[in-house]
């Protein structure tokens, strides 16, 4: 697929394994320098590069077709702490890998590949994602409307979710275009005085006699006495066991 539709930039959004599970096989090698084979393509680590404060690797491969002999660069964004059917560890670290995407895209008209393990959750929250970005990029945007646009989206990409995080990231974009602050994450609220736990509320009813004469607040003396009928028997008597044969015989003559 990648050199059927000329892909040249390829982002991921998975760990190849998770919880215990595969999400991913490794299509590029582990190590720069080393090669890998699938079928009659040979994939080629050139470098790989990480990006303080940011939970992403950029890769460089080089793809081969030894059929024909041609040969491509191809990128890989590799977004490493985006768990599955969570979100991930925060919008500024995303967004600034979807601006390097951007970065290496340019005016390309060839399509980025994205994919995470069952191209739903995460895979559709980027696409949705970049695609507001592109959106108010390009400053034709009168309003926006994204419920809409997610709905629009999962009619390609069934059941593709996290749209509260989408809210989130699109947020952080527009106050990053406007050189607006970024708010304070919450803190912790264990430690906020206006959360602590209220002391005990004295009860309103106390358990011990009514100080004044009020019929209505005397405890009902009747109701506290044993019932003066015959006690039910913790186990009933049992019946009596069949006869037997020779008892029935007995008293048929």
């Amino acid at each position: 697929m990648v050199d059927e539709q000329n892909v040249a930039l390829i982002v991921m959004l998975c760990k190849l394994i998770e919880m215990n599970k595969v999400k991913c096989e490794r299509y590029w090698p582990s190590e720069v320098g080393q090669s890998l084979v699938f079928g009659c393509y040979e994939v080629i680590l050139d470098s790989e590069e990480s990006f303080d404060d940011d939970d992403y690797l950029l890769r460089q491969l080089h793809l081969t077709n030894q059929k024909n002999g041609v040969s491509k660069t191809i990128y890989q964004l590799h977004y490493t702490e985006w768990p599955d059917h969570g979100c991930p560890s925060g919008e500024s670290q995303l967004i600034n890998m979807i601006e390097k995407m951007a970065e290496l895209q340019g005016q390309s008209p060839t399509p980025v590949l994205v994919h995470c393990s069952a191209g739903v959750g995460r895979t559709g929250t980027i696409i949705s994602v970049n695609y507001i970005r592109e959106l108010i990029g390009s400053k034709e945007l009168d309003s926006l409307d994204i419920f809409d646009l997610v709905m629009k989206l999962r009619k390609q990409r069934a059941s593709m979710d996290q749209y509260q995080f989408v809210h989130k990231c699109v947020a952080y974009y527009c106050r990053k275009q406007l050189g607006i602050p970024q708010p304070d994450p919450p803190s912790d609220l264990s430690l906020d005085p206006s959360h602590s736990v209220p002391s005990p509320v004295a009860p309103i009813f106390s358990a011990s006699a009514p100080e004044n004469d009020d019929p209505l607040l005397q405890l009902d003396e009747e109701s506290t006495d044993e019932s003066d009928g015959n006690p039910v028997p913790d186990f009933p008597n049992e019946p009596p066991a069949p006869r037997g044969p020779e008892e029935l015989g007995s008293a048929a003559s």
